[in-house]
Formats: structure tokens, C-alpha cells, sequence
């Protein structure tokens, strides 16, 4: 069961998805982890922000959103916001921060 917060979250991380697809950044594995009905694909949203803080690199969606000029928009930028760093770990917050910060 999902925490009201982690519902918030969810629902932002769904809107920036619902913004990627006019930029060429369709990101289906972003969106099936998120609400896929099969376990065996899906982490929520803590499980996907995790997922994707996880890499040395960022997603390869990334790019296409700087260079669309929707920096915003990305899901580093997102965790910024200190709303949601009592849903993560303090390497994933300064991961996030790293990452908005070189965009």
C-alpha cells in the first residue's frame, strides 16, 4: 500500500511522462514500471526513481529533454524538490542534485 505522498509522487512522475511523448521521449519501461499490472515489471515510484538514480549515466530519454529545452522536465529536476527526500536515500538526493545541477 502506497503512502499519500508516494501516490503524489507517482502522479507527477506520470505527468512528466504524459509531456515526454512531443519530444520523441516515449519512455514505455518508465511508464510500465510505474503502473504495469505484471509484478515481474513493475517498482512504483520509489522503486523507479531508484532505478534510474541507480546508473552512473542518466536514462537515454534524458538528452532529448535538455535538448528540447524541457530541463524541468526531466525526473532528476523533479527530485529536487525537497517534497519528496524523505521518500529517498541521501546518495539519491545528491545523485538527483548532481544531475539537475550539470543540465
Amino acid at each position: 500500500m502506497m503512502s499519500r505522498l508516494e501516490r503524489e509522487l507517482q502522479s507527477e512522475l506520470l505527468n512528466l511522462h504524459r509531456k515526454w511523448g512531443p519530444v520523441g521521449n516515449h519512455a514505455h519501461y518508465f511508464k510500465r514500471m510505474l503502473v504495469c499490472r505484471n509484478p515481474k515489471y513493475v517498482r512504483g515510484p520509489i522503486g523507479t526513481v531508484r532505478y534510474l538514480l541507480s546508473f552512473d549515466l542518466p536514462s537515454p530519454g534524458f538528452p532529448r529533454l535538455i535538448e528540447a529545452g524541457q530541463r524541468d522536465w526531466t525526473v532528476e529536476a523533479l527530485l529536487c524538490n525537497p517534497k519528496w527526500h524523505s521518500l529517498l536515500t541521501p546518495a539519491g538526493i545528491e545523485r538527483a542534485k548532481t544531475r539537475a545541477a550539470q543540465i
